[in-house]
């Protein structure tokens, strides 16, 4: 009885370890990789050799073609004519003894207007462009880029506004609290200065075309007002952003939609 059991026990142990073979065995081949030429990394593969017999033709035509190329970029920008006005430190109308960045310093609310003349030496044939430009304006922080809510400027307006406007999300207007209308760090920062260009000799006002700014695609696709004729009545229930003056039904067509989309450099022409 005792050799009868010694043997069982010996066959067991055998058997097992033959499962063992087998089991590693589906594994290995389990994780190996095809047998084709990509995933051996057996593709034909051809390294130039680079000497100055191949190498400086190759040079010479690239040449050829973008020399032509950069001296017909030089001459288009040769040509353009640009007056830069800075009127940081503009002084008041209205405070003679301060400048527009000290009055709006002092209180954000307070309106500043301020002249500057300026004299062109040359004549300027075609459109002429007016660009606002803003110093030290990093629009393109991750933070900054984030804080919008996509869907109040779609025009589904909701009382849940989206996490990416925290701080910029709702206010207090009369002790009831609104979610804000558009949302975000961005719509908070609105550049609201305005312009107008008077003629010395006459006094009167250079017209400016203020329309067809935005790109048709924001326009068309990114920004859209909420359903319905009356948007006093969409947005009633909704807070302007702390820093502008005027709810979004109060602004002129498309205000706000250019500068919606933000400046991926630090100096910021718009």
């Amino acid at each position: 009885m005792a050799s009868t059991s010694t043997t069982t026990e010996s066959v067991a142990v055998a058997n097992h370890d033959e499962t063992d073979v087998v089991m590693n065995t589906n594994a290995k081949q389990t994780y190996k990789p095809k047998e084709s030429a990509f995933n051996q990394q057996k593709l034909p593969a051809w390294q130039p050799i680079l000497t100055a017999g191949t190498v400086m033709p190759a040079f010479f035509t690239f040449g050829l073609v973008f020399i032509p190329i950069g001296v017909g970029l030089m001459y288009f920008a040769d040509n353009v004519k640009e007056l830069s006005l800075d009127y940081t430190y503009c002084i008041s109308n209205e405070s003679p003894d301060k400048t527009c960045a000290v009055v709006i310093g002092n209180k954000r609310t307070e309106n500043c207007t301020c002249e500057i003349e300026f004299t062109l030496n040359e004549s300027i044939d075609g459109n002429v462009f007016i660009y606002y430009g803003l110093t030290n304006f990093y629009q393109n922080h991750r933070r900054y880029v984030k804080s919008r809510d996509d869907m109040q400027l779609l025009g589904q307006l909701s009382s849940t506004v989206s996490m990416d406007c925290e701080d910029y999300d709702y206010s207090t207007v009369d002790g009831v609290k609104k979610p804000i209308a558009p949302c975000g760090a961005i719509a908070n920062s609105l550049f609201s200065d305005s312009f107008k260009i008077f003629s010395v000799n006459n006094s009167k006002e250079v017209p400016v075309l203020r329309t067809g700014i935005a790109w048709p695609s924001d326009r068309e696709v990114k920004f859209h007002n909420p359903p319905g004729p009356d948007l006093k009545e969409a947005f009633k229930s909704f807070s302007r952003p702390h820093s502008c003056p005027v709810k979004p039904n109060e602004t002129k067509p498309n205000f706000g939609t250019e500068q919606s989309r933000v400046c991926r450099v630090m100096i910021l022409l718009k």
